[in-house]
């Protein structure tokens, strides 16, 4: 996977998919 859609899809998601782990904001190293 790659190219300029797959970094177009972490540009506009990664954060989001992060913060909504369960455990991002008690174990962020394990959440990410």
């Amino acid at each position: 996977h790659g190219g300029v859609r797959a970094a177009e899809y972490v540009k506009q998601n990664l954060f989001n998919n992060l913060v909504r782990h369960p455990n991002f904001f008690s174990d962020t190293k394990s959440a990410i």
